[in-house]
């Protein structure tokens, strides 16, 4: 697939927004009563600028080695997601990052691509392999 990882990253921005939209996090009624929670597709540190409260911030590492998954000549390609979460309140960070964590800890799904409108399934898939969770300061 071409521009593999801007399809990847695309397919988690969108798997990640939706599901916050569906757990009650981005529209009236707001879940605890925060802020409505914002999803965004870069690290805004990185970029020079100060995340603004409830923001979820989806950014991909680079490319590892591609390893072979099993024999037969099927290929493994390996990335760095981060989810950063800059939260109201640390308990809000918490439950976001929670609800986040269930989204994505046992995820098996197809890489959306982006090339077309809707996007359409690719034969990629994405498998997280390894969740940590850390709640950032705003």
């Amino acid at each position: 697939m071409r521009h593999r990882q801007r399809h990847l990253h695309a397919t988690i921005v969108k798997l990640v927004r939706e599901e916050l939209q569906a757990t009650g996090w981005t529209t009236a009624p707001i879940n605890f009563g925060t802020t409505p929670v914002t999803v965004i597709d870069y690290e805004p540190q990185q970029a020079g600028e100060t995340p603004a409260v409830n923001t979820v911030a989806v950014s991909i590492g680079d490319e590892m080695a591609d390893e072979e998954f099993e024999l037969g000549g099927m290929m493994a390609v390996r990335y760095a997601v981060f989810i950063d979460i800059y939260p109201e309140k640390e308990a809000i960070g918490v439950a976001l990052a929670g609800d986040v964590k269930d989204l994505i800890k046992d995820l098996y799904t197809p890489v959306l691509g982006f090339s077309a409108t809707p996007p359409s399934v690719t034969q990629d898939w994405i498998e997280f392999v390894h969740v940590m969770i850390e709640v950032l300061q705003s």
